[in-house]
């Protein structure tokens, strides 16, 4: 990964950098510009358990069926991912929330979808007469995603040819008419996870203790609790009223899964409190 030489010396007779006094052209500004793109992927990806990965998901993007029905929602995400142009480097895609998507023309028809992400570069609000034709243009831009502001967003977001190991998958669904399919994550680009289990236990406890910092029981990341005791409930969560728990002080992050087979899980939750949907 390079970038254009602003810093080092040495080469060029008079000038400090070596750059300097040079001519900068459009594409050494391009270079530069996918360089810190490709900087901030890089540290994050420096981070997890998976440092060589070309797509990763930071948080978010869960589909689930739009109102009213026939349409699709596509929750807040954050990943890393390519480009529609200059796809070498990795760019950071960011996506708000988006609700009642329409699917494509003839899409309704119980073939698989997947949802997927690309950066985007958007114009900016900034305009100029350009020094050659005198033409007005925008001459800044932003990050978007492949989909924002197009007249057919949906052709963008979704595509009924497997994605996988060509962008970032979210996952993939059916719709019959307007029945929402489930939707399935098999092929779901995957999740970043931080890869403390790299560092040194021995040296995390010399720290915290000299700091007076107590994290109280560190785990590894990807170690997973399975549920079949109250005390094992109550080592993950505390109840704070009817309906309410909140997670221990010493749990980093936990992330829960629905239960298949109709099973519940009543007898470890107290006070007559149920699960819901929305856990």
């Amino acid at each position: 990964m390079e970038r254009t030489n602003l810093f080092l010396d040495g080469e060029v007779t008079g000038y400090n950098p070596d750059m300097n006094g040079d001519l900068r052209t459009i594409d050494d500004l391009i270079m530069d510009a996918n360089y810190n793109h490709a900087k901030v992927c890089e540290a994050l990806l420096k981070l997890s358990s998976t440092p060589t990965a070309d797509y990763m998901i930071i948080y978010g993007g869960l589909i689930s069926q739009g109102t009213p029905s026939g349409k699709v929602n596509i929750s807040a995400a954050v990943a890393i991912g390519k480009g529609t142009i200059h796809t070498t480097y990795p760019k950071l895609i960011v996506i708000p929330a988006i609700s009642n998507v329409t699917l494509p023309a003839g899409w309704n028809d119980d073939r698989e979808i997947w949802v997927i992400l690309k950066h985007k570069w958007k114009l900016g609000s900034s305009t100029r007469n350009h020094h050659t034709t005198a033409e007005s243009y925008h001459y800044t831009v932003m990050d978007s995603y492949d989909g924002e502001s197009d007249t057919t967003v949906e052709d963008a977001l979704f595509t009924d040819a497997d994605p996988t190991g060509t962008c970032v998958v979210l996952g993939s669904f059916k719709m019959n008419g307007t029945t929402f399919g489930s939707v399935d994550y098999t092929e779901r680009t995957a999740y970043c996870q931080f890869s403390l289990d790299t560092m040194k236990v021995d040296h995390i406890e010399e720290r915290t203790s000299l700091h007076g910092i107590d994290f109280g029981s560190i785990k590894k990341i990807g170690e997973t609790y399975e549920i079949f005791t109250q005390a094992q409930f109550n080592s993950l969560f505390h109840r704070e009223s009817a309906n309410v728990y909140n997670i221990n002080d010493n749990i980093k992050s936990i992330r829960l899964h629905y239960l298949s087979g109709g099973y519940q899980v009543y007898p470890i939750i107290s006070g007559g409190d149920t699960w819901g949907d929305s856990i």
